[in-house]
């Protein structure tokens, strides 16, 4: 189990952060990549170049506490080089998690992806709006984000500044327990 706050995600496994834009995805996948950078080890993150909900900024990603120096960053230009791509890392076996956009994929695909995530002990975690059915099928642990609260410093008007914000994840599925409760996280 990778632990991110009061969230874990199983190793070897294909997990799923999923919610709107702004929801807070990205930031709780941010410290799952932190987590994996820590102490000398090594995290991947994929990107598709058409994605809706855009890139990972890396100078954002120091600041959530990734050391990029151990993080590997693939920029790709089709949902299937998304797939490739995870599919190479995943049998380097270099890696602790790789974060990937959720696109649409055969399960063919995702299967091969969980075969692979499995024997090399990895977390994929596979972050976006919504999931595919097929990625639905192959995901150990289904996460739902929603943005619950933000704070902020300052009088009202355009010139306050943000102090942080609440992210509440609620878990859709979970191979291995019963998909209960609700966690709420605290971002800045």
């Amino acid at each position: 189990m990778l632990e991110t706050g009061l969230l874990r995600f199983p190793k070897g496994a294909i997990s799923t952060l999923e919610g709107a834009a702004s929801s807070g995805r990205s930031a709780l996948a941010a410290r799952v990549l932190a987590d994996a950078t820590a102490d000398g080890r090594a995290g991947a993150l994929v990107e598709w170049r058409a994605d809706p909900n855009g890139f990972f900024f890396p100078p954002s990603l120091e600041v959530a506490g990734v050391a990029l120096e151990r993080l590997v960053i693939v920029r790709a230009c089709e949902p299937l080089d998304v797939v490739r791509a995870a599919d190479i890392l995943l049998r380097s076996g270099a890696f602790n998690v790789i974060v990937i956009p959720t696109v649409a994929s055969r399960a063919a695909a995702w299967s091969r992806l969980a075969n692979l995530a499995h024997r090399a002990g990895a977390v994929l975690l596979a972050v976006g709006t919504q999931a595919c059915d097929e990625l639905r099928y192959f995901a150990s642990l289904r996460v739902e984000c929603t943005l619950e609260s933000i704070d902020w410093i300052g009088a009202p008007g355009p010139f306050r500044k943000l102090c942080g914000y609440d992210v509440c994840t609620q878990i859709c599925k979970h191979k291995r327990a019963i998909p209960t409760g609700r966690t709420r996280t605290r971002v800045g």
